[in-house]
């Protein structure tokens, strides 16, 4: 069974939390108190502490494509590239769309990672 959509708090988060603050978070659906406290860190520091965490030596830059092809096809705020280097230094890079076409449309996938993203 799929977990239930979240929908969209009936004012801004920001709004909410500067008048409520995590208690008002908290009676957010789906928003207990270890997700209010991430969101609240988020909304004070502009980052999130356990994600420093997760990612370990780990680094991203995540950008919208600016590239010729995506300003032909109006997909400039859909198309994001993002590069990435690990403890050593090895740089690499991949873009994400919108799948237009087949059995993941209206998907993201990671382009040249169509198989991985179908299976996941």
């Amino acid at each position: 069974m799929l977990p239930t959509p979240l929908r969209a708090p009936p004012r801004p988060v920001r709004e909410l939390f500067d008048a409520q603050g995590r208690a008002g978070l908290e009676q957010l659906p789906g928003v207990g108190a270890g997700i209010s406290g991430a969101i609240a860190e988020m909304l004070l520091t502009g980052r999130w502490s356990q994600l420093a965490r997760l990612r370990g030596e780990w680094h991203f830059t995540a950008l919208y494509s600016n590239t010729v092809r995506a300003h032909e096809l109006g997909r400039t705020r859909d198309w994001v590239v993002i590069y990435y280097y690990d403890g050593d230094h090895v740089e690499a890079q991949c873009t994400v769309v919108t799948e237009s076409r087949g059995a993941l449309a209206g998907k993201r996938v990671v382009r040249g990672r169509e198989e991985e993203c179908r299976a996941n």
